[in-house]
């Protein structure tokens, strides 16, 4: 109890009374959605837990996503982004709670970013590398769960699929048959 009212998924009502903290519902069955409740109080939690020390590992994890998404390599980013994320989460006092995000985050369908990183049209929003190691140097383990929570829920718009309807994925088309970055950019904002 003292772990779970720690992570943030416990309130107390009153002296006798404790409930576990809603933090957001979902229909079906959904590992999307499973990340949301989870992943943004997890990864708030381990950013109160990075040294100094840990930040040059994290740093040059960084600049991987970043090159991954200069070169246009839809393999390497989503290597390189769900290493960085997992060298973040290893950092949580709950090894448990970690190992499950982790798991979650390789479980999650990206078939809507293939094409926005292969086309160079990946908005900032689905990039939270960009703003995370900043956030966590300042100390703002709140903001850090807000960054990843909107990142998921942009995740989502471009097309992590529900998984009772994997049909439903995929970046919008512009008439020239590629992804339309600036329908992105201006839903996401």
């Amino acid at each position: 109890l003292m772990e779970l009212g720690r992570d943030g998924y416990l309130e107390r009502l009153d002296n006798t009374h404790i409930r576990v903290a809603t933090l957001e519902e979902f229909d079906g069955s959904d590992v999307l959605g499973i990340r949301v409740m989870l992943e943004p109080a997890a990864v708030g939690g381990a950013a109160r837990h990075v040294r100094p020390a840990d930040m040059i590992t994290l740093r040059q994890q960084e600049r991987r996503v970043c090159e991954s998404v200069r070169d246009r390599d839809f393999a390497g980013f989503r290597r390189a982004e769900d290493a960085l994320f997992a060298s973040v989460l290893s950092l949580h006092p709950n090894a448990e709670l970690a190992r499950l995000v982790t798991d979650l985050r390789l479980r999650t369908p990206y078939d809507g970013l293939r094409e926005g990183v292969e086309c160079g049209l990946i908005a900032e929003r689905l990039q939270p590398h960009l703003r995370l190691l900043d956030l966590v140097e300042a100390g703002d383990a709140a903001a850090v769960a807000t960054l990843v929570a909107a990142t998921l829920t942009a995740l989502r718009f471009v097309g992590a699929p529900v998984m009772d309807a994997p049909h439903l994925h995929g970046v919008p088309l512009g008439p020239d048959g590629q992804p339309d970055g600036e329908f992105l950019d201006a839903a996401l904002d």
